[in-house]
């Protein structure tokens, strides 16, 4: 669906196709980036199955063929595609989506060299809330979209 609405942007000619730029948070994070294997250590774990298509019971436990599936599902996978430059911006404290999921898929774009870059907030959990958290992640948000879309400063 994201696709889709950005394709029909583009073809409306309202702006330059090929200077556009994505981001989310939260689960707009994970549909961006498809985070992977949050089983097991995430403070939702019933929507980790539900979104993996598979159904949730207290018991339940992330076996052989769930993570193969969420395998399937991750945008790890297909990091050997990624050509995009992408920064990731980490709550420290997160339960929901652990930062070590945004750590390693950093690390696997830097071992491709993938241009990359990882912002970690202490004192933040999965939003980035704090004052000064939120605005440095704004601002840098606003600096990586102008260096990598060569948007002159003056056009924002």
């Amino acid at each position: 669906m994201t696709l889709t609405a950005a394709d029909d942007v583009v073809k409306s000619n309202r702006v330059d196709g090929n200077k556009i730029a994505v981001f989310g948070g939260s689960h707009g994070g994970f549909l961006t980036t498809h985070l992977i294997a949050m089983f097991g250590v995430s403070d939702i774990p019933d929507w980790c199955f539900c979104e993996s298509g598979f159904e949730f019971k207290h018991k339940s436990l992330a076996d052989e063929n769930v993570l193969k599936d969420a395998w399937k599902k991750s945008p790890l996978q297909y990091v050997d595609q990624v050509k995009t430059p992408i920064i990731v911006m980490l709550g420290c404290g997160d339960r929901r989506v652990p930062p070590k999921q945004g750590e390693e898929y950093y690390k696997a774009l830097k071992a491709r060299d993938v241009k990359c870059r990882l912002i970690a907030y202490e004192g933040n959990c999965h939003p980035i809330i704090k004052v000064d958290s939120e605005a440095d992640a704004f601002v840098n948000m606003m600096d990586w979209f102008t260096q990598n879309l060569d948007i002159p400063v003056t056009d924002i």
